[in-house]
C-alpha cells in the first residue's frame, strides 16, 4: 500500500505492506520513501518510520510531531496526505540477478484516509509490469527482451497520477 504525500513539485511516499486477506497493516513496518526520477534513472532515500499495529496507530502517528522529525532526516518539505494507492504486487528476479520484475494488480485508488470511507475506493483498470535494474546492466537488459521476442512498448504509467485523474474524471478528487 502506498501513501503519497506532496508539496507542489515533489512526490513522496509512505510504504507498507498489508495483510491482503484482512487488508490492515497487521504489525508492518512502514517505510517512508523519496523518490527521485533524473532521465529514466530513479534515485531513492528511504527511513523506516517503525512498526504499527494498525491504521488508527499509523494515522495517529502521522499527525504527529514525531512523524515530521523523523521524517526531517529525507526531506524539509512540508508534507501533506493526498491519496492512497493500495495494489497487490508479485516479485520476480531473473537468474542472473540483474532484472527484478514487478507486476501490480488489483490496483485501488482512495483519496480519505478515514476508515468510514472506505467504500470511496476506485478500482484502476491496469496492471502494471515493471521492469527494474541498473543502468550498467541495461545492454544485458534489452538483450534479454529482445530476445523473448515479446511485442512490448516503454509506457510511463504512475498509478499516482492515474489515480488523481480517476477521482477528478468520477468527481471524488
Amino acid at each position: 500500500m502506498e501513501n503519497y504525500l506532496l508539496n507542489n513539485e515533489m512526490k513522496d511516499e509512505l510504504n507498507y505492506l498489508v495483510d491482503t486477506m484482512y487488508d490492515e497493516i497487521n504489525n508492518s513496518e512502514v517505510f517512508f520513501e523519496k523518490k527521485r526520477k533524473i532521465n529514466q534513472t530513479t534515485q531513492k532515500s528511504k527511513i523506516s518510520l517503525g512498526i504499527f499495529k494498525n491504521q488508527v496507530h499509523l494515522n495517529k502517528f502521522l499527525d504527529s510531531e514525531n512523524f515530521i522529525n523523523k521524517v526531517f532526516s529525507v526531506t524539509t518539505l512540508n508534507l501533506k496526505k493526498t491519496l492512497n494507492v493500495s495494489y497487490n504486487r508479485d516479485y520476480y528476479i531473473d537468474n542472473k540477478n540483474k532484472l527484478r520484475i514487478t507486476l501490480d494488480k488489483k490496483i485501488l485508488t482512495h483519496k480519505n484516509f478515514d476508515k468510514k470511507f472506505n467504500s470511496n475506493f476506485i478500482t484502476v483498470d491496469h496492471n502494471i509490469l515493471e521492469f527494474k535494474y541498473l543502468n550498467e546492466d541495461s545492454g544485458y537488459i534489452r538483450e534479454t527482451i529482445d530476445s523473448l521476442k515479446f511485442n512490448l512498448r516503454n509506457q510511463k504509467f504512475s498509478k499516482y497520477v492515474h489515480s488523481f485523474l480517476l477521482l477528478e474524471e468520477i468527481g471524488l478528487h
